[in-house]
């Protein structure tokens, strides 16, 4: 992430709340890694969002946090 932030496509702040939300996931995802598989499973703004799709999260962080960063992984299956 710090080359992103070298090559000015990513802002230190950005890079910094990716890695908390990052923390966040690592920190959670015992706690949900059975009950949400197959699902894709994100942290945006220090919260947790789910869906069937990569889209479908993206979309709701958008609507719900516009701007925000989100880290996400799908869970017991590879996306592409």
């Amino acid at each position: 992430m710090d080359r992103e932030v070298d090559g000015q496509r990513m802002t230190p702040a950005q890079r910094d709340d990716l890695l908390t939300q990052k923390a966040l996931f690592e920190d959670q995802y015992p706690n949900f890694q059975d009950s949400l598989r197959g699902k894709v499973v994100g942290f945006a703004q220090g919260r947790r969002y789910a869906g069937n799709t990569v889209h479908e999260v993206l979309d709701t962080v958008k609507r719900e946090h516009p701007g925000s960063m989100l880290y996400f992984e799908p869970i017991g299956f590879d996306i592409i």
